[in-house]
């Protein structure tokens, strides 16, 4: 088994070797992506639940996202992008973690790198108080590359993001949604 990681690994790197070679610059078909941000949010959810009926919920949020994007052509790039969330509410507490593609696609200009990205998530969710449920998060959100070095950016992003939660524990259930616009930065290594 150990050796079967060893060659796979091998041949990812072989692999991403050979592509990165085409790649003559960071927006250029064969370049990789390596990503992270961080956000902060303040939100209200509404929910309705046979036992509680109508509430509204404030939270505040701090959410992590690594990522990894391949362009599969100039300008256009798709990938998988991790989440994880730490959330304190009025109620209790909610940690997250979560998996999901990723497309984004660079409008170039000459000095400038302005993109659009969209973003799928699929996730579990666990509350302080024992709860869990399952999330899904669609998110859009407009962004641009700001150059420190030749491969390195500054990434400051603006997203909308909405999420539907089914909460599950102590013998109830509830449905939960939840929307906002949340800041990102973060930071963008291009490998090529």
């Amino acid at each position: 088994m150990c050796e079967r990681v060893r060659y796979f690994i091998c041949g990812v790197l072989l692999a991403g070797s050979a592509s990165a070679v085409q790649a003559e610059g960071p927006m250029n078909t064969g370049t990789y992506s390596i990503s992270g941000s961080v956000s902060y949010s303040n939100n209200e959810q509404a929910s309705f639940s046979q036992s509680t009926g109508n509430i509204t919920l404030k939270e505040k949020s701090i959410r992590l996202f690594p990522g990894f994007m391949y362009f599969v052509q100039p300008e256009l790039a798709i990938g998988a992008s991790l989440q994880y969330a730490k959330t304190s509410g009025d109620v209790t507490g909610l940690d997250t973690i979560g998996l999901g593609p990723v497309v984004r696609y660079y409008f170039l200009t000459e000095d400038m790198y302005p993109f659009i990205e969209g973003e799928y998530i699929y996730s579990q969710s666990k509350t302080d108080d024992g709860f869990e449920s399952n999330v899904r998060t669609a998110t859009v959100g407009l962004g641009m590359d700001y150059f420190l070095a030749r491969n390195v950016a500054i990434e400051p992003m603006l997203t909308y993001s909405d999420s539907s939660f089914h909460l599950t524990g102590g013998g109830t259930s509830a449905d939960l949604d939840a929307s906002g616009i949340v800041f990102r930065i973060g930071i963008n290594v291009f490998v090529y």
